[in-house]
């Protein structure tokens, strides 16, 4: 029996509501993502490869606006070098789904250079292909990789030896001049210990020490001996610096050292050589090339009587005698400047005024180039020599003389002048005692404007008046730093004496 009635309709599924709500939510996730993402990204149309959508992140990145993005093909933003390049890659992105670059120069509106890591994406949305590319900046990056690069190849090609450990004391790093210096290559000490690798014979106070630094993210310098791989000893000076991490906790150390043997060498050959000019007899001067005086020696001041602190900085100037001319200097300086090593008799001026004589010899420095720098001055002091030998050459003067002379008025001027001679003095006078008028007269004068041989030109003293007086009455000898200042003078005298003029009597 046939069952009448209406065929059921069949009822069209209700939405699910949850399934909706989900993709709904997820697809708001998905541009919270994309808005506030750090890297840049760009949606592409999987058929025409044009931009259809650009992020906040990449529109600050590469100074673009949206709208700017929005139908271009990525070789007009910069990121392929033309169309055909950018063929390329869209119909490898088709075939392969993913495509990945390190390193695609990017520039920005503006012009600037970018470095970008560039990966792309092709997927179906809605059964449309849609080209997601991620577009991370690494300028950052690829600028701390360059710098790195730097520093290593800094490392690897400077003379000293360079040597990495971590907070263990394993070795990290070693450089081509460590290898060279300690004799290991790098490839047999990573890992290794480098008390084992470069064992030295630090004191435990020099490693209390070190360590002492390092914790307190100080550098330490000083010198100990290490061994090679063959075993050699040698002095090195060792510069230990700690390595932080971003948290300042110690983490490594780099170690800086190299051989010193041919320094130390060096430095004991200095330190003798300065001995023996501290100690010798000679005065020893060094100038710069304009005169300047950079350093005198302990004979210097004993000669002399400057102090160091006094000379350094000035000129020989302040030792000038005035007894030289001007030509004089200019041949010396005309000698010395041309490279040529001067030799000659020079009579010097003390602190305290007095002169004195010296066999000099000037010797040019001469740099690594050939240009004269300094000159070293070295001074025998021959004063006492020189000084018998004038006061034996004014005997044989006044010897001969009196051979010749008839009178005492000859003999006086003769002794005088031969006397000054001796004591360099400019001004001089012999007085001689008449016993009758109990007096002492002036009977030979030079330097006071007197006129020739006049043996008058100044009021007699009295035996114990005056300077004269008084030497002659004491038999002792009397000096006076400014005669015209001194107040025993008497006034009938004081007019003759020119200021300035100190004496002997």
């Amino acid at each position: 029996m046939r069952q009448s009635g209406k065929v059921p309709e069949k009822k069209s599924p209700k939405p699910n509501r949850q399934a909706s709500e989900s993709l709904i939510n997820s697809e708001e996730r998905y541009r919270r993502l994309f808005e506030t993402a750090q890297d840049g990204i760009l949606i592409l149309d999987g058929k025409s490869g044009k931009i259809i959508d650009a992020n906040p992140f990449l529109v600050k990145m590469l100074g673009y606006s949206r709208s700017e993005f929005l139908g271009k093909q990525l070789w007009e933003i910069g990121l392929y070098k033309d169309v055909e390049e950018n063929r390329v890659a869209f119909e490898e992105l088709k075939k392969k789904k993913y495509i990945r670059y390190e390193d695609l120069p990017l520039k920005t509106k503006d012009g600037r250079k970018r470095e970008v890591e560039f990966i792309s994406n092709s997927y179906l949305v809605d059964h449309e292909d849609v080209i997601q590319c991620n577009i991370r900046d690494i300028s950052e990056r690829k600028m701390a990789e360059k710098r790195v690069e730097i520093q290593a190849n800094i490392l690897s090609q400077i003379g000293q030896a360079v040597i990495a450990t971590d907070q263990n004391g394993l070795i990290t790093y070693m450089n081509i001049a460590a290898e060279e210096l300690y004799g290991w290559k790098i490839d047999e000490v990573l890992g290794r210990s480098i008390l084992e690798v470069t064992p030295s014979q630090a004191t435990q106070a020099q490693a209390a020490e070190i360590m002492d630094y390092l914790a307190k993210g100080q550098s330490w310098a000083g010198y100990f001996l290490v061994q090679r791989r063959d075993g050699t000893i040698f002095p090195a000076h060792v510069t230990d610096s700690p390595i932080r991490d971003d948290k300042g906790s110690l983490v490594g150390v780099v170690g800086i050292s190299y051989d010193v043997t041919e320094s130390r060498l060096a430095e004991q050959r200095l330190m003798q050589l300065s001995s023996v000019v501290e100690q010798t007899a000679d005065i020893v001067i060094i100038t710069n090339q304009e005169g300047i005086i950079e350093y005198v020696n302990n004979a210097f001041e004993e000669i002399t009587g400057f102090q160091k602190e006094e000379a350094i900085g000035k000129t020989p100037r302040i030792l000038k005698s005035g007894l030289h001319t001007i030509k004089e200097y200019e041949a010396l300086w005309k000698t010395i400047l041309a490279g040529k090593i001067f030799q000659g008799a020079i009579i010097n001026r003390q602190k305290n005024g007095d002169l004195y004589y010296t066999e000099m010899t000037i010797t040019p420095l001469r740099n690594e180039g050939g240009d004269i720098t300094h000159f070293v001055s070295t001074s025998k002091d021959t004063t006492e020599r020189m000084q018998r030998e004038r006061e034996q050459e004014a005997v044989n003067k006044v010897s001969a003389a009196m051979r010749t002379v008839t009178t005492l008025d000859e003999m006086l001027p003769l002794l005088l002048d031969e006397t000054l001679k001796v004591m360099h003095a400019p001004q001089g006078a012999i007085w001689l005692y008449n016993h009758i008028n109990d007096e002492l007269k002036t009977a030979a004068m030079r330097g006071w404007g007197e006129s020739g041989l006049d043996p008058h030109p100044i009021p007699p003293e009295k035996p114990g008046e005056g300077i004269n007086g008084r030497v002659f009455a004491s038999g002792q000898a009397y000096i006076s730093k400014e005669i015209v200042k001194d107040k025993i003078l008497p006034k009938s005298i004081r007019k003759f004496i020119p200021h300035g003029i100190g004496g002997a009597t």
